[in-house]
């Protein structure tokens, strides 16, 4: 995260929405972004809604279920 830290100098929000066929792995990669570690992961129904505050970025991250 401290790339996406350096990209921004100012407080900012971003949007990312990931979407991809079923059993992709979208949810693992987003939770590995977010938490720092894989973890046993269920699938997505619907959309699952993330926000992660870093010191100068607001992640607003959308997972769409296949």
């Amino acid at each position: 995260m401290s790339l996406l830290q350096r990209l921004f100098k100012k407080k900012k929000q971003a949007n990312i929405t990931i979407c991809g066929l079923e059993k992709a792995g979208k949810n693992s990669v987003l939770n590995y972004l977010i938490y720092g570690e894989s973890k046993t992961t269920i699938p997505t129904i619907g959309i699952n809604l993330d926000t992660n505050n870093l010191p100068k970025l607001d992640l607003v991250i959308h997972d769409l279920g296949g």
